[in-house]
């Protein structure tokens, strides 16, 4: 099996089912466990760290997934921090549909000198084909992942997706560590077909998720000094500490052009799949004392 995280250290599954597999039965309770940090560093150290390890596993040239969200761009700016040359693959929608997002990467890509492969997509059609039919049931996920995973197969080069950052959340009163099901669906994709690749960049170390854990940031939300009840809420706040040059923006889907066909699809899907939402918590001080070195 390849090393789709470092030592494979991220486990997702089902109760009663081995590591890395579908769900068999919607009674099936979603599970995960992480790995231990050998070292502890600040977040951009971590994410240097894990550029490097990712170059030395890589077995083609790199490319990294841009949408012209924050998660893409942190992640190509930890290769550029690292000095990995890479190119960035960009999903362009039929009558720039999502111009409005991937703006953002393309801006990008032009400061730095990053070439781009842009790969055209009629989303509004493809949503009605069997394609994409068989990968929500294959990989259990949404139209949104669905046309990531679509990029993905098009990649001819080791494909990088920067998506996995880790969730905090105020669950039942108590702070815990999260995993969704429907995020793992990414990882099912290249765990599935046995593809070199990095379905998370943000999950791929411990020393990754060990630094937001243990950072200032969360630790002022944990204590309950901020408004928030997530981590998600302070996101563009936690990346523009570590990477000053990073550029807060509105958050992006990519789908805004499309919510007349995609709402109605995501519904469908919710009412088709209902158990395909399964969320895993563990406690904060136990993920932390788990993690720690």
């Amino acid at each position: 099996m390849f090393e789709f995280t470092k030592n494979n250290h991220f486990k997702f599954g089902y109760t009663d089912s081995p590591w890395f597999e579908n769900r068999k039965t919607p009674d099936q309770i979603f599970t995960c466990a992480y790995g231990q940090a050998e070292h502890q560093m600040s977040f951009r150290e971590a994410n240097i760290y894990a550029a490097n390890y990712i170059a030395n596993i890589a077995t083609d040239d790199i490319s990294i997934m841009l949408s012209g969200g924050s998660d893409s761009e942190i992640t190509a700016r930890s290769f550029l921090d690292a000095g990995i040359p890479f190119r960035a693959a960009v999903m362009r929608f039929k009558n720039d549909k999502n111009k409005h997002d991937i703006t953002y990467a393309i801006d990008f890509c032009q400061h730095h000198g990053i070439n781009i492969d842009f790969y055209d997509l009629d989303v509004e059609k493809y949503l009605f084909t069997k394609e994409f039919e068989q990968t929500v049931r294959q990989y259990q996920t949404t139209a949104e992942r669905a046309t990531s995973i679509w990029l993905a197969k098009q990649i001819p080069n080791f494909a990088i997706l920067g998506q996995g950052e880790p969730v905090v959340i105020k669950y039942l009163g108590e702070w815990s560590f999260q995993e969704k099901e429907r995020i793992c669906s990414w990882n099912k994709y290249w765990i599935f077909n046995d593809i070199p690749g990095i379905p998370g960049f943000h999950q791929f170390s411990p020393e990754q998720i060990l630094s937001v854990l243990t950072d200032d940031l969360t630790l002022e939300l944990i204590n309950d000094c901020t408004p928030y009840r997530s981590n998600d809420k302070i996101k563009h706040q936690f990346y523009k500490k570590h990477y000053p040059e990073f550029k807060m923006r509105t958050k992006y889907t990519g789908f805004e052009n499309i919510a007349a066909i995609n709402n109605p699809m995501r519904n469908r899907i919710l009412y088709t799949f209902p158990y395909f939402i399964g969320e895993w918590q563990q406690p904060y001080s136990e993920a932390l004392r788990a993690m720690r070195p």
